[in-house]
């Protein structure tokens, strides 16, 4: 026994005690006594005597570990762990008004402090603009300056479509084509104003978001206040045969067309005058391109003049009018009319049949 105690005792006097270090991060450089050692996946064993020894565990980025340590009569086993240096990140806007996310989590300030390393995301947003993203990785004790760039605002297009081929399209006042057209807008709120000669103007606010928007526009026609329209026309009826007469229409124009034909006929077959004046109102059932269709009633005043003596012939009549405009002016007049005359104490009815060139101005 006493054998046994003396040979642990030499062991002991010549080859002291074990100190074990296990550290963290693993490849983080240790000193002992200002000797470095190389440490085995992040494990050190070292046989030592007795006494006093000092510990310094460090790594770049972490906060060093410095410990004094004795070794009297047992082995020494320390587990290390380094704490990195506090992280700052500090995120600028360029965008006014805008929200920022830090791994989805909404941004208060504009400073923010981690205490490990690890991969964030930087998400700025506001509405009707495109994200400004970021990834950025930390490391340890390291200051980020971020600066956002400005962000651009969503683009979309708009599509719009019309039959009045040459109506001028305009967004913000300015004309952008004619007609029909296919644009690209950036978001947020615009005026779309469509214009044509003789036709109320199609006005409308367009919000461009985040969907491509399609608009399709009609153009209603002005009703033309005043419009005077002298013509040439051949009437031919059932009882009083056919004749040439000048016409001459005042419209006040809208759905309602009210008119006032002056004629002054030379029926020449008859050998006979024949003067008066028709006022009378339309009703404007159908138009499309250049066609317009009317139906109607009229008041006739006249007087037919023989080589004996003077008729004077009067009557109401119910009319049907097509109507096709040549051009802005110029149109072509097919009248049929289903009249009841007065002569005195007599009355008839006549069918005629109209056709006349008009030119308004």
């Amino acid at each position: 026994m006493k054998i046994i105690f003396i040979l642990l005792f030499i062991v002991n006097t010549i080859y002291g005690y074990k100190l074990n270090i296990e550290v963290f991060p693993k490849d983080s450089a240790i000193t002992v006594n200002q000797k470095e050692y190389k440490n085995n996946n992040g494990k050190l064993s070292l046989n030592l005597e007795k006494g006093v020894y000092f510990i310094s565990v460090c790594k770049e980025n972490y906060i060093c570990r410095n410990l004094k340590k004795w070794i009297i009569s047992n082995d020494l086993n320390l587990k290390i762990k380094l704490k990195p240096f506090k992280s700052e990140v500090i995120i600028k806007s360029e965008t006014p008004q805008s929200r920022i996310y830090v791994n989805d989590v909404l941004l208060k300030k504009n400073k923010l402090v981690f205490k490990k390393p690890q991969i964030i995301e930087i998400r700025e947003k506001k509405d009707f603009y495109v994200e400004n993203i970021v990834k950025l990785k930390i490391e340890p004790g390291e200051t980020y300056n971020i600066n956002l760039p400005p962000l651009k605002r969503v683009e979309k297009n708009l599509n719009i479509i019309g039959i009045q081929k040459d109506s001028s399209i305009r967004i913000d006042g300015k004309e952008v084509c004619k007609g029909s057209c296919n644009i690209v807008l950036k978001s947020g709120l615009h005026r779309l104003s469509i214009i044509s000669d003789g036709y109320f103007p199609y006005e409308r606010d367009i919000h461009i978001k985040d969907k491509d928007i399609v608009v399709k526009y009609k153009l209603y026609e002005k009703p033309e206040k005043f419009k005077i329209g002298l013509g040439v026309s051949y009437t031919y009826g059932r009882i009083i045969g056919g004749y040439p007469e000048i016409n001459v229409r005042v419209n006040f124009k809208d759905k309602f067309i009210f008119k006032t034909d002056l004629l002054y006929i030379v029926n020449f077959s008859a050998k006979a005058e024949y003067y008066g004046i028709i006022p009378g109102v339309f009703y404007r059932l159908y138009k499309k391109n250049e066609f317009e269709f009317r139906i109607g009633g009229d008041f006739i005043f006249s007087k037919y003049i023989d080589n004996n003596k003077d008729f004077l012939l009067n009557g109401l009549g119910l009319t049907g009018e097509l109507g096709y405009g040549l051009n802005k002016n110029l149109s072509i007049i097919l009248d049929i009319t289903n009249r009841l005359h007065y002569q005195y104490d007599k009355k008839y009815y006549d069918m005629t049949g109209n056709l006349g060139l008009v030119y308004s101005f």
